[in-house]
């Protein structure tokens, strides 16, 4: 029969011609008029209430018609479902993203519609599978852990709108608590203030637009542009660095089980679900957000978006069949050439709706056999179900109930792997007679992802006599096959046999860029049991070329480092101490550039880094395989270069350390095929950075800061030039913006009002330099409008505010100067009275100054004594000490910020006491003592205090250091006997 369907309108849709569905509407109705601004979403095919279809040439629902003859479904159908379709039948025609959603199990569909009726409008449950038309893009899935890792390391924003602590956690979990610190920073994320949200969202967006290509692929910039543009300001575009960002070529699948996060990004495809409509949304979405009823319902299953897609099986030369593990429904797909006169479908024991998406000649389809009351001719502009042609070929997707499958129990692929990103189908190094291994007179036979004939049967790994080729042992069956995720950075592969004499079989998989055939190794045991084999599979075409990350987060310490300056566009970093007339050249954070003089291949491989140069003969030693790591500094390893003398291949460390000034990378060392460069420079100091909400902030340094009592209940008015600026910090003007009312920053040109700062109330501190950051208008094509506020100590509050625009008014300046950015110390002073042998007191509380007293070192002009009196040494720019600290080391030379104070003793462990005639503080507990063969675990100062009268006489100084213990001599008039 001839079914007329539903069209959905839905904004999301692509408009007018451009849109598959649009055309295959007119198909059935050639009298649609299509509208160029009409946007056509979908196209539904079934009996769901929101979308039913009707019988041509009658006003029956297709539902109704079921009710009337059931037989149309087929026995096991009505066994089931009864006499209900059991699916639902789309086309989707998508040119913005679609909501991120998730669809529940049939367990919670059912509590969902006796409890919200109003929202969730059926009981049902609605796994899904989507079949690309054309180039399809979507979110599906949380990415694997590492990736996950990677984003939250590296993506500033991210971490400030997760929130330290969840991410902290996340980082640091073992195995079993990983989805719950998931689910807790997934749901931090996603119940995040919009303040926070829209704050930093426009700082990330500033960021990545000045980023080079390489750098804004690696933190996802152009789709989070493209979600922001569509959707401004919403925590949705943070969601890609959670969830695995898929590309879909036609004829690819994705198969999307209950309780999965996704969201359909663009492109047409079909769509096959069960019959229902159940969608709980949490972002890139106007419509009602359930955001704590996602969060709680999703599987928090980490894996990559290789493991989403879905394998057709094929059925014979003209079809194939995507069987999703559910019984709602199947679809398949039948491609005819302009060659095929006749052929006879696969019969289906269930109701099928048919869709015919390409054909340009006359199709003649018989339904007796599918069910159907009659047989259909369909001319070129036919009317049978559904019709586009186009081309002189025919491709005819049918969908049915999913009881004439065969049980398939495999539901995703695990030869589908990614990386970086990047899709890798191992499936590719199926061979039709698999691998031959040998090693040290025995043989082994195995295949990737298949089996291996000279196995026999559905054996995969065996190991055979070399004579004979009998099967001397059967090491893995095909249908154990499984993923290894901990194999880095491509995932391996397990197969396994059962019983009580188990054996377990891995392949690791390598990049080989130089090898033309593909390299099968076995590896043998190291000390375990003989019932466990590893074999190695080397391909050129496992090779991946990685964009390089030069963010890194240090979370544990709230820190990060960016590498970025040290790229060079033009030229290379040329390493010093490399001997015998050699040169060594290095890139970072970006490709090495081309070497001149040099006439090989070997340094031109993708991501190579560093190369060694004699003569015009070149030495490859190190590309970019693996990321930045911490362990005490800050390194990065090259690795996969040529090969050395013992048949390995040549890697490069390179250890970065802080240092005031830029230096070029030098050979430290040169061990077998192991190079090693240190690299001193201002890049690799890290940045402490802390977020701050509500204008208010807490970090290391600073303490608690409140920022909120800078709102004063005018707006401040300045004019500069031709320009009038109005401002407020820490909440909205209090008259408009031109038409808005959510700017706190708004600046007006000869009558034209254009806001240059929307409210955001997050502060930052970054090496204590406290800032804030308000986005604006657009600006340029790529850049927004810029507020940029620094926070600068003024303890008077009496110095004006600093307004100053960038040359193309892209930005504006504003130093506002507050006692809050000041340094805070603590003001109380201890009992400062001492007593000497005879029983006087005094009283040395004068020396308590609200200026801290400073000695250099005798021995070393870098290392400056900073100390107070009976008080805490007064916190600053130059004593940032522990806030107990009365005695305070500062090294001139040491960049690291946490690193250049040391603390020699804590005011709380202040003794009084007389030894010898003489009187002295001392003060313990301070930094931890490092050195061999002392006893003492932490430094400690002692200060000797010696009458004097003459005032000019009158000083503090070093007297010598044993150990980690200090000693000071003050001479005072305050301890003179009267």
């Amino acid at each position: 029969m001839n079914l007329e369907v539903k069209i959905q309108n839905y904004d999301w849709g692509k408009r007018g011609i451009n849109s598959y569905v649009a055309n295959l509407a007119k198909a059935i109705n050639n009298n649609l008029v299509i509208e160029d601004d009409v946007p056509y979403a979908e196209l539904w095919m079934g009996t769901h209430p929101n979308g039913p279809s009707t019988i041509t040439g009658s006003d029956q629902k297709l539902s109704e018609f079921i009710k009337q003859h059931p037989e149309t479904l087929g026995e096991t159908v009505i066994a089931k479902f009864g006499d209900q379709l059991p699916y639902l039948f789309k086309v989707l025609s998508i040119a913005k993203a679609l909501s991120i959603q998730v669809h529940p199990d049939k367990t919670f569909a059912e509590k969902l519609f006796a409890t919200r009726p109003d929202l969730y409008k059926d009981p049902n449950h609605k796994p899904e599978l989507a079949i690309a038309l054309t180039p399809f893009e979507a979110l599906c899935g949380f990415r694997p852990v590492d990736e996950i890792k990677l984003f939250l390391q590296s993506v500033p924003e991210l971490l400030a709108v997760v929130g330290a602590q969840c991410v902290t956690k996340f980082l640091t979990s073992d195995e079993a608590g990983l989805s719950k610190a998931l689910q807790d920073c997934f749901k931090s994320l996603m119940t995040r203030d919009q303040d926070i949200v829209s704050a930093q969202l426009a700082l990330l967006l500033n960021r990545v637009a000045s980023l080079d290509e390489s750098s804004r692929a690696v933190q996802q910039a152009s789709l989070i542009e493209r979600l922001n543009q569509q959707f401004p300001n919403d925590v949705g575009c943070f969601v890609v660095y959670f969830l695995n960002f898929v590309k879909l070529a036609p004829g690819e699948a994705l198969y999307l089980g209950p309780n999965e996060p996704h969201a359909y990004l663009s492109g047409d495809c079909i769509e096959c679900m069960a019959s229902s409509d159940n969608v709980v949304r949490a972002g890139l979405t106007p419509k009602f957000k359930d955001v704590d009823t996602l969060c709680n319902m999703l599987t928090y299953r980490m894996e990559s978006a290789g493991a989403k897609l879905f394998q057709s099986i094929k059925e014979n030369d003209f079809t194939e069949l995507y069987a999703p593990p559910v019984e709602d429904f199947a679809v398949a797909k039948i491609s005819l050439t302009g060659m095929t006169s006749d052929i006879e479908l696969i019969p289906r024991n269930s109701g099928s709706i048919i869709l015919v998406t390409r054909g340009s000649d006359l199709i003649k389809i018989n339904l007796e056999s599918q069910g159907a009351a009659r047989p259909t001719q369909a001319p070129t502009n036919m009317n049978a179900i559904l019709a586009v042609l186009y081309l002189q070929s025919f491709i005819i997707i049918t969908v049915s109930a999913h009881d004439f499958i065969q049980k398939r129990a495999i539901d995703t692929d695990p030869c589908i792997v990614t990386v970086d990103n990047t899709i890798i189908n191992l499936n590719d190094f199926k061979t039709p007679n698999g691998y031959e291994v040998h090693f040290d007179g025995r043989q082994f036979l195995l295949n990737i992802c298949g089996t291996t004939p000279g196995c026999k049967g559905n054996v995969s790994v065996c190991e055979i006599d070399p004579r004979s080729k009998d099967v001397k042992h059967i090491l893995g069956y095909y249908e154990t096959l499984t993923t290894l995720t901990s194999y880095k950075p491509i995932p391996g592969l397990k197969y396994q046999t059962s019983g009580r004499k188990k054996y377990h079989v891995e392949i690791e998989f390598k990049c080989n860029r130089r090898t033309k055939t593909d390299i099968v190794k076995y590896i043998p045991p190291q000390g375990q049991v003989g019932r466990r084999f590893k074999f190695t599979f080397e391909s050129n075409s496992l090779c991946i070329q990685r964009k390089m990350n030069c963010l890194v987060n240090n979370v544990l310490e709230n820190s990060m480092y960016d590498l970025n300056p040290l790229y060079k566009k033009s030229n290379n970093w040329s390493v010093r101490n490399v001997q015998d007339g050699k040169q060594i050249f290095l890139n970072i954070c970006g490709p090495l550039n081309k070497i001149s003089t040099v006439k090989d291949r070997e340094c031109s491989y993708p991501g190579t880094q560093v190369c060694l140069v004699d003569g015009r003969v070149s030495k490859n030693l190190g590309i970019y395989t693996s990321d930045f790591y911490i362990h005490h500094n800050l390194s990065i390893t090259f690795s996969d270069g040529s090969v050395c003398d013992e048949g390995n291949f040549t890697q490069t460390t390179i250890d970065f350390f802080c240092s005031f000034q830029t230096q070029p990378p030098v050979l430290s060392s040169v061990s077998s095929c192991n190079y090693r460069l240190s690299w001193h420079t201002p890049i690799a100091c890290p940045q402490y950075i802390s977020f701050g909400t509500s204008c208010q902030i807490y970090d290391y340094f600073l303490g608690h800061r409140d920022f909120k009592p800078l709102f004063t209940n005018e707006d401040k008015k300045r004019r500069i030039g031709n320009k009038d600026v109005r401002y407020n910090v820490c909440d909205t003007l209090f008259d408009p913006c031109g038409l808005y009312n959510n700017a706190s920053v708004c600046v007006t040109i000869n009558d034209k009002t254009t806001v240059f700062g929307w409210t955001n109330t997050t502060i930052v501190s970054k090496n204590t330099a406290l800032t804030m950051d308000l986005s604006g208008e657009k600006c340029t094509a790529n850049v927004y409008r810029l507020t940029h506020i620094n926070f600068v100590c003024d303890t008077a509050e009496n110095r004006p505010e600093k307004l100053s625009f960038s040359k193309d008014m892209c930005k504006l300046d504003i130093d506002i100067y507050t006692k809050t950015a000041c340094f805070e110390h603590e003001s109380n002073v201890d009992n400062c009275t001492i007593q000497d042998d005879a029983g006087n007191l005094y009283n040395l509380q004068s020396l308590a100054a609200d200026t801290n007293y400073e000695i250099q070192d005798p021995h070393d002009t870098n290392l400056v004594y900073v100390i107070n009196v009976c008080r805490p040494i007064v916190f600053g720019t130059n004593s940032m000490c522990d806030r107990y600290s009365s005695v305070c080391l500062r090294n001139k030379t040491e960049p690291d910020i946490t690193k250049r104070y040391k603390s020699l003793g804590s005011l709380a462990s202040l003794k009084r006491y007389t030894q010898n005639g003489g009187m002295f503080l001392k003060y313990d507990h301070g930094s931890i003592c490092k050195l061999r063969n002392v006893t003492q675990s932490s430094t400690s100062t002692e200060i000797q205090f010696i009458c004097t009268r003459n005032r000019q006489q009158q000083m503090l100084v070093f007297k010598e250091k044993d150990g980690c213990h200090f000693k000071f001599i003050w001479k005072t008039h305050l301890v003179c006997t009267p």
